[in-house]
């Protein structure tokens, strides 16, 4: 993880630390950690794995039980130091993550959940378990012969390309691209479906042609067993916050070879490549 990233984290965190008995709002935290807001919210949630709205109502839990077992204070008077407008709804937050209600929690003198403030180690250890890293290789430039769509179904795209795939010429079958394109105007954001060919001459009129300059890829391994394909794109941007790369331009490919099964198979997987270049 870079300094950068790691930094915004643990400054939002101190500040939550000292606020936490005090209305906390999320230009402030994000003020605090030198960061807008937009980026702020998407930051710590790609890092730590949860919003920064869950995470201070987790740590005011957190110590509203730690009261409740170390000092003989009324269930109300600790509700409203941490936040909670009634003791009806503090009950129920509190019971949603500690099992218990307050009252019952402070008799059995149990150990219910506990969330901890965020230490540099913390950030360290998770970003271990939960981030899926990439095989850096080395690719030659790729031509892509296919059929593209702004802003619609990628269903109907792919329909609409089976119909003039036996009309590609020079054509290396086998592997099926996906080419997401996304310029600073996303107004010109688009989709190419299509497969490599070994040369543009003669391809149907209806066709579009995209070469894909050679270069740096992060290649992630995505399996379908392990959650889907939406997780893909926070692994790669969760990997190029903290990596010693950025992305060379704004585009990402999808690769479907053999590996790929039809009908959502489990042990179905693509891969998801990212043109990168070093920092």
């Amino acid at each position: 993880m870079t300094d950068y990233y790691e930094g915004i984290v643990l400054r939002a965190v101190d500040y939550i630390e000292k606020h936490l008995r005090e209305e906390i709002h999320l230009d402030d935290i994000a003020a605090a950690a030198y960061c807008a807001p937009y980026h702020f919210h998407r930051i710590f949630k790609r890092i730590v794995g949860n919003t920064p709205g869950n995470y201070i109502r987790e740590r005011r839990l957190t110590e509203a039980a730690r009261e409740l077992k170390e000092s003989d204070r009324r269930i109300l008077e600790i509700a409203i130091d941490y936040g909670f407008e009634s003791q009806i709804s503090f009950t129920s937050s509190f019971k949603n993550c500690h099992r218990l209600p307050p009252g019952l929690f402070r008799k059995k003198g149990v150990h219910g959940f506990s969330r901890e403030p965020l230490t540099r180690q913390n950030l360290l250890n998770l970003r271990r378990k939960t981030m899926l890293l990439p095989k850096i290789v080395e690719r030659d430039e790729l031509k892509l012969v296919g059929c593209v769509s702004y802003g619609g179904d990628i269903g109907e795209l792919w329909d609409v390309f089976m119909r003039i795939e036996d009309s590609i010429q020079h054509a290396k079958p086998g592997v099926g691209y996906e080419l997401h394109v996304f310029p600073e105007n996303t107004s010109k954001y688009h989709i190419m479906a299509g497969i490599e060919v070994e040369k543009f001459d003669d391809q149907p009129i209806e066709s579009f042609t995209k070469i894909i300059p050679g270069g740096l890829f992060a290649v992630f391994t995505h399996k379908l067993a392990n959650g889907g394909y939406a997780g893909a794109n926070d692994d790669m941007d969760k990997w190029l916050m903290e990596s010693e790369y950025r992305q060379a331009y704004p585009a990402s490919i999808q690769v479907f070879d053999e590996r790929f099964k039809d009908g959502n198979q489990p042990d179905s997987e693509i891969d998801f490549l990212i043109p990168i270049v070093k920092r």
